[in-house]
């Protein structure tokens, strides 16, 4: 499975760590943003929006800071890609993409 991890600069080196633990082929895309919780779902689009068609093609799921205050639905529904929340820490992540095919995430 190929998931995209959507972060900010201050978490980054945490979520760019969970990533190599993880046994799925996961990418990391860091918007230039000091703090996580302040993304929105509609700058993520935009973010999304900047990276190749190609490689977006490939992604099986989007994951979100945990932190983020709106539903990040509108995600999936300009993107076509399954769009989830994450952890509310970054350090709690690789246990997220540790369970991510057993979890019925919502």
């Amino acid at each position: 499975m190929k998931i995209l991890i959507i972060t900010a600069e201050l978490a980054s080196s945490l979520v760019k760590a969970a990533s190599l633990k993880s046994h799925h082929d996961v990418g990391v895309h860091v918007v230039e943003t000091p703090i996580a919780a302040f993304l929105t779902p509609k700058r993520i689009i935009r973010e999304l929006q900047k990276i190749p068609e190609q490689e977006l093609q490939s992604v099986d799921m989007i994951i979100t800071p945990g932190l983020i205050r709106k539903d990040v639905s509108p995600v999936y529904e300009e993107m076509g890609i399954p769009t989830y929340k994450g952890s509310t820490d970054a350090s709690d992540l690789d246990i997220v993409l540790e369970m991510v095919d057993k979890l019925d995430l919502s």
